[in-house]
């Protein structure tokens, strides 16, 4: 009986802790309030490619009805990316065509969205489109080449990873995932 009643305490430790950041466990989707961005087909290759998002003038409008200064563009996170609660930015592409602004994280007197804006000028940081097309630093590379410059350095390569991506590139991934090269929740 002590045993069920540790396994049970257990249980429900790790499902509080889950829920104690405001997202579900799969695929943090939505549970604080949010306001839901659709992206133009112009916004899904930009954030695809650079990860950050250059508001429209009645997106940017809408969204000062709920926050205030918000800056024209945002940086945008991959739903794999956050380490911890605590980093998590208030913006991440949830998916293709929609990115979520969770409105408790957003902060007016700091831009919580620069450090995604900055990270992708890094030289060992990458980010994938819908498509599978990799960028680094917002111009497209093939994926041989990423592969190239994960298997060197002292620590491998960051790749951010869409919503959903192609089946095809987690095979071509999966050794260098294995090895520890790449960082990403493929």
């Amino acid at each position: 009986m002590k045993s069920f009643r540790a396994a049970l305490v257990i249980v429900f430790a790790a499902v509080s802790s889950a829920f104690a950041d405001g997202f579900r466990l799969t695929w943090a989707l939505e549970t604080i309030p949010h306001v839901v961005v659709i992206l133009t087909p112009t916004q899904i290759d930009e954030v695809g490619s650079r990860r950050c998002l250059t508001l429209t003038a009645d997106q940017k409008q809408r969204l000062s009805q709920n926050l205030k200064s918000v800056p024209r563009v945002l940086g945008v996170e991959s739903l794999g990316e956050p380490d911890c609660s605590c980093c998590i930015c208030p913006v991440m592409w949830t998916a293709t065509d929609r990115v979520t602004i969770w409105l408790p994280r957003y902060s007016n007197t700091k831009d919580l969205t620069e450090y995604y804006r900055t990270i992708r000028k890094r030289d060992r940081h990458f980010v994938m489109d819908s498509k599978g097309r990799i960028f680094q630093k917002g111009k497209e590379i093939s994926i041989d080449r990423l592969r190239e410059i994960a298997r060197t350095g002292e620590f491998g390569v960051h790749l951010a990873m869409p919503p959903d991506w192609p089946p095809k590139i987690e095979a071509r991934l999966k050794d260098l995932r294995e090895a520890g090269r790449i960082s990403s929740k493929l």
